[in-house]
C-alpha cells in the first residue's frame, strides 16, 4: 500500500522499515530505530506511514518525534489513512488521535489481563503450547498430560540438581548421553513448537537446562527453620495416618540427633495417636543397607529378582483391581436404581400422587447423587483400565541398577533414582531398651517387597 502511494505521488526512491509482530506500544523496534538513525544521519527526506497507530501508541513520544525531531531534520511526515501531511500544516486532531491510540492500547492490555486472570482462576492453561515434559491430551486439547519420554529427562535433570550439578554440567552430561534436546524431541514427534532447532539434536545448553530445572522441582519439599532440606524430605510418610513426616533439627542438635516426625501427630492426637519418629542417621543406614542388598540381588540373580517382583506386583495388583471393580459394580447398580426412581417419581407426579414442589426437591437430590456416581464410575473405569494394562516396571529398575556397580554412600541422586517413598511404623517399646521399628521402602516401578521391609533393632 505505502509503495503504491509513494509511486503515485512521485516518491520513487524509497526504503521500507518493517517491524512485523512487534507492538506499537514500544519504540524499541529494530526497524523504527534504524529509521531514526537514518534520519539523524541525513539519509531521509520523507516518512510515510499507514496510520498514526502504526507509528506508536505513546502520545508523548509520538509528539516528540512528529512535532520536534522531524521538523528539526526537515522531514516531510505523512500518515495516509489519518490524513496527516506536515506539508499541509498542523492537523489539530492529530494529538487527540495519538491519545486515543494510547488509550486503546492500554484498554486492550487491561482486557487481555482480565481474560488471562479468568482463565487462570478457572484452571485453564495460559499458553497455547505445553512446556517440555507435557503434551496436549488427545481427548481434550485444553488439558495437558505427561509426555513420558520427556518427563523422564526432566526427572533425571532433577536428580542431577539434587546432586549439586549446575546447568552447564547437566547440559554436558545430557549431551554425552545423546539425549534429544527439546527442539529435536518436538521435531521427532511432529509437534509444533516455538523453540528453534540449531546444530546437533543432542547439543544441550545451560539456558535450556535452566527452563527444565523449574519443571524438575515438582516434589514440594519443606525446608527446616535453618533453611535446609533433608535428603528424605517429601518422601517420608506415617504408616498409620498417612501424613507426611518432616525433618526436625536445630542449631544445637548434633548430627545424630536430627530426626523425622509425623506431621499428623504433631498437629493433633486425633489425627495420629502414636508417635512416629525416626532418627535421620538410622534411616540413612537402613535405606543404604537395603538398597545395596536389592541392587546386588537384582544384578547377580536377575531372573529370580524378576520373578519375585512380578509375584509381589500381581498380588498387589489383584487386590486393588478387585476392590475397584466391586466399587464400580456398586456404583453402576445404584445409577440404574436411580433411573427407575426417576421414572416412578415422574409417574406419581402425572397421577397427582406427588406435588410439583416435592418432585423438584426429590429429583434434584437424586440427580445430584447420580451425577456424583457417574463421575466416580468414569474415574474407576479409567483406573481399572490402567491397572489391567500395568505390569511391573522391572526393566526400568534393572536399567538403573546397571549404572551402579557399587553404592559407597547414599546421595540424594541415588536415593531418588531408586526410592519412591518410605513408610515409617510406630516403634515398639519406644522408651525401653528393646526398641524396634519397621520401615517399608517402596522402590520405583516395583513397590514394596518383602525384602524391602526393614527393621531397626537398637536402643536410640
Amino acid at each position: 500500500m505505502l509503495g503504491k502511494y509513494a509511486r503515485e505521488h512521485g516518491y520513487n526512491n524509497f526504503k521500507f522499515y518493517v517491524d512485523d509482530g512487534i507492538s506499537g506500544t514500544t519504540f524499541n523496534r529494530p526497524g523504527f530505530q534504524q529509521m531514526i538513525a537514518d534520519i539523524e544521519a541525513g539519509f531521509v527526506k520523507r516518512v510515510i506511514i499507514k496510520d498514526m497507530s502504526r507509528f506508536g501508541r505513546d502520545y508523548l513520544q509520538v509528539g516528540m518525534y512528529t512535532e520536534i525531531m522531524f521538523p528539526e531534520h526537515d522531514i516531510h511526515f505523512i500518515a495516509v489513512n489519518d490524513g496527516v501531511d506536515s506539508a499541509q500544516g498542523d492537523n489539530e486532531f492529530t494529538p487527540f488521535r495519538n491519545i486515543i491510540n494510547e488509550w486503546y492500547a492500554k484498554d486492550t492490555s487491561k482486557k487481555i489481563r482480565a481474560v488471562m486472570k479468568v482463565k487462570g482462576n478457572a484452571g485453564e492453561h495460559l499458553t497455547v503450547l505445553p512446556p517440555y515434559g507435557y503434551i496436549k491430551s488427545p481427548d481434550d486439547k485444553k488439558q495437558w498430560v505427561k509426555d513420558e519420554e520427556a518427563a523422564q529427562v526432566v526427572y533425571e535433570i532433577g536428580l542431577y540438581v539434587m546432586d549439586g550439578f549446575g546447568p552447564s554440567q547437566i547440559a554436558r552430561k545430557l549431551t554425552e548421553r545423546k539425549i534429544l534436546t527439546p527442539a529435536a524431541c518436538y521435531e521427532s514427534k511432529g509437534r509444533t513448537t516455538n523453540v528453534s532447532k540449531k546444530g546437533s539434536p543432542h547439543a544441550w545448553d545451560s539456558s535450556t537446562i535452566a527452563d527444565a530445572v523449574r519443571l524438575a522441582r515438582q516434589t514440594r519439599r519443606r525446608p527446616t527453620k535453618m533453611g535446609e532440606m533433608g535428603m528424605f524430605s517429601g518422601m517420608m510418610f506415617c504408616a498409620d495416618c498417612g501424613s507426611i513426616m518432616y525433618q526436625c533439627r536445630a542449631t544445637n542438635f548434633r548430627r545424630d540427633q536430627e530426626y523425622y516426625l509425623c506431621s499428623g501427630y504433631q498437629k493433633s492426637r486425633d489425627i495420629c495417636g502414636q508417635t512416629h519418629s525416626i532418627r535421620t542417621v538410622i534411616l540413612e543406614e537402613l535405606v543404604l543397607q537395603n538398597l545395596r542388598e536389592i541392587v546386588s540381588f537384582a544384578s547377580q540373580r536377575k531372573d529370580d529378582f524378576v520373578k519375585m517382583v512380578m509375584d509381589a506386583d500381581m498380588r498387589q495388583h489383584n487386590r486393588g483391581l478387585v476392590k475397584r471393580k466391586k466399587t464400580l459394580d456398586d456404583a453402576e447398580k445404584r445409577i440404574a436404581e436411580l433411573d427407575n426412581i426417576f421414572k416412578r417419581l415422574y409417574e406419581d407426579t402425572i397421577l397427582g400422587k406427588l406435588s410439583d414442589e416435592r418432585f423438584q426437591k426429590l429429583s434434584t437430590d437424586y440427580e445430584k447423587e447420580q451425577h456424583q456416581l457417574q463421575e466416580l464410575a468414569v474415574a474407576l473405569r479409567g483406573e481399572i483400565e490402567a491397572e489391567e494394562r500395568k505390569s511391573a516396571n522391572v526393566e526400568r529398575f534393572l536399567s538403573v541398577v546397571e549404572r551402579y556397580t557399587e553404592i559407597p554412600e547414599l546421595t540424594p541422586c541415588i536415593l531418588h533414582e531408586f526410592v519412591e517413598k518410605i513408610v515409617v511404623h510406630a516403634a515398639s517399646d519406644p522408651k525401653g531398651k528393646n526398641r524396634t521399628q519397621e520401615i517399608d521402602i517402596y522402590y520405583k516401578g516395583i513397590g514394596a517387597l518383602e525384602v524391602s521391609k526393614v527393621t531397626s533393632s537398637r536402643q536410640e
